[in-house]
C-alpha cells in the first residue's frame, strides 16, 4: 500500500483563529462527513466506470487546452551519465503499464494491447504499479500544472532548456519527428475553448529546497509525473540532469496514455494533438540523453515507450524500425512487443506478427498486457500464415482458461466477459477454415442471444461474403450501422461490401476522410487497400496454346489482352481489347488478329460492356460486341453476349474466310460457395450459312473441406446441332456429352492476402455423335494459382485429353496461362 504523504497548506492568520472554536454546527458539519466518507466505498463501485470515463476525460480536456501552443519538453546538456535505479529517481516509466484497446485489428477485427507506464512504488518488481495515474482535475489552464488562485506561470525558458547538439543529440535512427498540424491544432484550441473549466486550488509547493526536490520526485514516483514535469520546470537548477530526464520521460509516458485515450474518444483531427505532443518528447528526449554503455538500458526504456506511441499514431513503419533495432540491443517488455505485434499486423508481415504476440504473453507479468485482446491477435496472425492447428490449440487453450462465469466471483453466476468472445472466435474459425455453415450457425446462436454486439455483426457479415452473399452481408453492414455509427469494423464493412456489389460510390462516401482521421485502423487500412485495387487499371491476360490431330488444328496458340482503365464518374471504364491466335493444320497455317476498344458501365449489380473492333486477314471486317451481366440477388446471375464477330469460329473456316455472328446467355443460381447450378444456351449463324446450336448444363458440389483441402465435383452435360455437314471444318449434326470432373484443391502456403494453391482435374465422361456412336473422353489437369494480393492473380497449368472425332481419336495436349493485375 503507496502512503501519500500531505501536501502542507497555509492557511490566512484569520481562518486559523477561526479554527480553533468549536460550534455544535459544524460539530454536526463533521458527524455527517464521517457518515458520508464511511458510506463512499459502498457505491464507489457502481460509480467507478462513470468516474474514470470523466476523470480520463478532464485528463484530454485538459491537455488539449495547452497542445497547440506548447512544444515538447527538454532539457539541459548531454553530458551526464544515467544512474538507473538510483535512490532518489523516480521509477522508470517505461517499465510501468499503458493499459488501452488496441488500434490495429489484424483480419479484420480489433485487438487489444497493453503497452507502457502506471506508477508503482520503488519497493516493488512488478513495471510500475497497477494503478492508472490520477485524473488531472476538471478545469486546469495546462494540461499538468494545477496552480493555486493567484499564482504566476512559470516562465517559458524555465520550462524549455536549450537543446544540446553534437553527435550525442542524435537518437538512434533518424526518424522525424511528427508536428501538430495547424487545423489539429486548431480543433484542440476550439475543443478546449468549449470546455474551459476553472482552476481547482491546491496548496503551494514547499519552498524548501530538499522539500521541493522531494515532493517533485513524489509527483514523478506516484503517477503525477505531468505536474512534477511542470514543478520542475520552476527551479530546474535544483536537480540532477539524469532526474530531470526521469521526469521528462514519466511525463512522456503518462501523456502516451492519454494520446492512447484520445484517440479512442474523439473522431475529429485533434484526436492526435497529445499523441504527436508524446512523441516529440520523446524523440526530443533520445536526443538529449547520451548514447552510451552506461545510459543503454534508460534509453532502451525510452525506446519501449516511443514503439508503442509511434504504433498508436498509426507510425507502423517508423515503429518496427524501432522495435527491431531495440530487440538487438537488450530487454523489450512485453507491452513493447504488443505495440510491434499490431504493426506488424497492419503491414500485412503476419509471422512477425505472431512471434511478438507470442513473446509478448510469455514474458508479460500479470496485469502488464490485456492477455485476451493479444490472445485475439495471436490467433488471426496463426490463420493468416496458414498455422490452423496452431490456432485451435490457442482457442482451446482460451476456452479452458475463461469459463461462461467467472471464478470466485463475489456473486455467483457473474458472467465472464472474454467468454462471449472465445466463442466469437471458435465461429470464426470454422469460418475461415472452410465449415461455413457450422460457423454461420455459431454466430447466429450468439447473436441472439447478445444482437446489439458489434463485433458478433462484424463477424456474422463477414461470413456473408464468405459465402459469397454480399448482398446480405452489406444490408447486415448497414443494420448495424444504426445501431453503431462509430464502430469502424462496421463502417469499413459496409464500404468493402459495397465494392463487393460494384457500388463504388458508396464505396467512396464511406472511405472518404477515414484513412486520414484513423490512419492506425486495420479495419479502415483494408477498405483503403480494397477501394485502392479497385479504382486501379487492370491487366487480364488469357493465353492457351495446344497440340492435337487435325480435327481441329494439330498446333494452335491464342492471347487475349484487355487492359481497363481506372474508374471514372463512378460508373465507367474505358478498355482496350486485342486478340491474336495462329493454327496450323494439313501443312498450312492461318493467323487471326483483332483489335478492339470499348467503353464499360458498371452499377450495383450490374455490367455493360460495349466494344467496337476490326479483324485483319482474309476475312477481317468491323464489327462489334456488347455483353451484359445482372446480378440482382446474392443467388441469381444472368448474362448474356451478342457479337457479330465471333472469336469461336474454328480455323480452318476463317481460313476460307467464314465470319459469324453469336447470340448467347447464361443463367446461374448459387446456393453458397459449396453449391451452383448453371444452363446456357448459345446460337451462331455462319457466312457459309451454317446454323449452329448449343445447350449446355452445369452443376457444381463441394463434397470435402479442411482447413488445406477442398474436393468438389462437377457435372456437366451438353449438346450441339449444325444446319450444314461435310464442311472443311467440324460440323456434326447433332452431338451429345455428359461429363463428372473430380477436383481437389490444396493451399499448402498462405501468407496474409497472398497464397498458393494447387488443382488437380479429373473428368471423365461419354460423348456421342450422330452416325458414330458412343465413346469415352477423359482428360487431366494440373493448375498452380498465386494469389499475389487481394485483385492480383497468376494461374498456369498443363493437361491432356483424349476424345473421338468423326470416330477418330484425338489426343490433345495443352498448357494455359492467365493474369490479373492492377496497373
Amino acid at each position: 500500500m503507496t502512503l501519500h504523504e500531505p501536501l502542507s497548506w497555509s492557511l490566512p492568520a484569520e481562518r486559523t483563529r477561526a479554527a480553533v472554536a468549536w460550534h455544535p454546527r459544524r460539530c454536526a458539519i463533521a458527524a455527517a462527513t464521517v457518515v458520508v466518507v464511511g458510506t463512499v466505498p459502498m457505491i464507489a463501485h457502481a460509480a467507478t466506470d462513470v468516474a474514470s470515463s470523466a476523470a480520463t476525460r478532464r485528463l484530454i480536456d485538459t491537455q488539449l487546452a495547452d497542445a497547440a501552443g506548447k512544444g515538447p519538453a527538454t532539457s539541459a546538456s548531454t553530458s551526464t551519465t544515467v544512474i538507473v535505479g538510483g535512490d532518489d529517481l523516480p521509477v522508470s516509466p517505461a517499465s510501468t503499464l499503458l493499459v488501452a484497446q488496441q488500434a490495429v485489428p489484424p483480419a479484420e477485427s480489433s485487438v487489444t494491447t497493453s503497452p507502457a507506464a502506471i506508477a508503482q512504488t520503488p519497493a516493488s518488481s512488478m513495471p510500475a504499479g497497477q494503478a492508472a495515474p490520477p485524473a488531472p482535475p476538471s478545469a486546469p489552464p495546462s494540461p499538468t500544472v494545477i496552480l493555486p488562485p493567484g499564482a504566476p506561470t512559470p516562465e517559458p525558458a524555465a520550462q524549455a532548456p536549450a537543446m544540446p547538439s553534437g553527435p550525442s543529440a542524435q537518437g538512434p535512427g533518424a526518424l522525424e519527428p511528427l508536428q501538430v498540424s495547424p487545423e489539429a491544432a486548431n480543433a484542440a484550441a476550439t475543443h478546449a475553448a468549449g470546455n474551459a473549466p476553472d482552476n481547482v486550488p491546491v496548496g503551494p509547493m514547499p519552498t524548501d529546497r530538499q522539500a521541493f526536490h522531494d515532493e517533485v520526485m513524489r509527483e514523478s514516483r506516484e503517477g503525477a509525473a505531468t505536474l512534477a514535469q511542470e514543478h520542475l520546470r520552476e527551479h530546474p537548477d535544483w536537480f540532477k540532469e539524469s532526474e530531470s530526464w526521469h521526469v521528462d520521460h514519466a511525463a512522456a509516458a503518462q501523456r502516451i496514455r492519454w494520446g492512447r485515450q484520445q484517440l479512442k474518444v474523439i473522431n475529429g483531427p485533434e484526436r492526435f494533438v497529445i499523441i504527436d505532443q508524446a512523441v516529440a518528447e520523446i524523440e526530443a528526449l533520445l536526443k538529449k540523453v547520451p548514447d552510451t554503455p552506461e545510459n543503454a538500458e534508460f534509453r532502451q526504456e525510452i525506446v519501449a515507450d516511443e514503439v508503442v506511441a509511434l504504433s498508436s499514431r498509426g507510425r507502423m513503419k517508423d515503429a518496427v524500425k524501432r522495435y527491431e533495432a531495440m530487440s538487438q540491443t537488450g530487454k523489450v517488455p512485453a507491452y513493447t512487443r504488443v505495440a510491434a505485434g499490431d504493426a506488424y499486423a497492419y503491414l500485412d508481415t503476419p509471422d512477425k506478427a505472431a512471434d511478438a504476440y507470442a513473446r509478448a504473453l510469455k514474458d508479460a507479468s500479470p496485469g502488464e498486457i490485456e492477455t485476451g485482446d493479444v490472445q485475439e491477435g495471436l490467433f488471426y496472425a496463426m490463420l493468416d500464415t496458414g498455422r490452423f492447428e496452431e490456432a485451435r490449440a490457442l482457442l482451446d487453450k482460451m476456452k479452458a482458461d475463461n469459463p461462461e462465469y467467472v471464478r470466485l466471483a463475489p456473486e455467483a453466476g457473474t458472467p465472464n466477459p472474454d467468454y462471449s468472445r472465445i466463442k466469437r472466435l471458435e465461429a470464426q474459425y470454422l469460418i475461415l477454415t472452410g465449415r461455413t455453415h457450422q460457423g454461420i450457425a455459431e454466430l447466429d446462436k450468439w447473436r441472439h442471444e447478445a444482437p446489439f454486439a458489434a463485433s458478433l455483426v462484424s463477424a456474422r457479415a463477414d461470413g456473408a461474403m464468405v459465402q459469397t452473399e454480399p448482398y446480405r452481408s452489406r444490408d447486415m453492414y448497414k443494420t448495424a450501422l444504426a445501431e453503431h455509427p462509430d464502430d469502424l469494423s462496421v463502417v469499413a464493412g459496409y464500404g468493402r461490401a459495397s465494392l463487393a456489389v460494384d457500388d463504388l460510390k458508396t464505396a467512396k462516401d464511406v472511405a472518404n476522410g477515414l484513412d486520414e482521421r484513423f490512419p492506425e485502423n486495420g479495419s479502415v487500412r483494408a477498405l483503403r487497400k480494397d477501394l485502392d485495387v479497385y479504382q486501379s487499371p487492370q491487366l487480364i491476360i488469357e493465353s492457351t496454346a495446344d497440340k492435337g490431330n487435325s480435327v481441329f488444328a494439330n498446333n494452335e496458340y491464342g492471347i487475349s489482352t484487355k487492359a481497363y482503365s481506372g474508374p471514372f464518374a463512378d460508373h465507367y471504364r474505358l478498355f482496350f481489347h486485342n486478340f491474336a491466335g495462329r493454327a496450323q493444320f494439313d501443312g498450312a497455317s492461318q493467323s487471326r488478329v483483332r483489335n478492339g476498344a470499348g467503353l464499360q458501365w458498371f452499377d450495383t449489380g450490374v455490367e455493360v460492356n460495349g466494344e467496337v473492333h476490326q479483324s485483319v486477314g482474309a476475312a477481317g471486317k468491323t464489327g462489334g460486341t456488347l455483353d451484359a451481366a445482372w446480378i440482382p440477388s446474392d443467388h441469381w446471375k444472368v448474362s448474356g453476349m451478342v457479337t457479330n464477330d465471333d472469336l469461336e469460329v474454328p480455323y480452318k473456316a476463317y481460313q476460307v474466310g467464314v465470319s459469324g455472328k453469336t447470340l448467347s446467355g447464361n443463367v446461374r443460381y448459387t446456393w453458397d460457395e459449396t453449391r451452383y447450378a448453371s444452363l446456357t444456351y448459345g446460337v451462331s449463324r455462319y457466312t457459309d450459312n451454317n446454323l449452329r446450336k448449343r445447350w449446355a448444363a452445369n452443376f457444381y458440389q463441394q463434397v470435402f473441406t479442411s482447413p488445406r483441402h477442398t474436393v468438389g465435383v462437377l457435372l456437366g452435360a451438353d449438346t450441339s446441332t449444325n444446319t450444314m455437314t461435310g464442311l472443311n471444318y467440324f460440323t456434326p449434326s447433332r452431338d451429345y456429352s455428359g461429363t463428372a470432373t473430380a477436383i481437389w484443391s490444396w493451399t499448402p502456403w498462405r501468407y496474409a492476402d497472398k497464397s498458393f494453391t494447387q488443382r488437380l482435374y479429373l473428368t471423365g465422361g461419354v460423348y456421342n455423335q450422330q452416325s458414330f456412336g458412343n465413346s469415352p473422353m477423359v482428360e487431366a489437369r494440373l493448375e498452380h494459382v498465386w494469389q499475389i494480393n487481394r485483385k492480383t492473380q497468376v494461374s498456369y497449368g498443363i493437361g491432356f485429353g483424349r476424345h473421338r472425332y468423326d470416330g477418330q481419336p484425338e489426343n490433345r495436349k495443352f498448357l494455359y496461362l492467365n493474369l490479373n493485375i492492377p496497373l
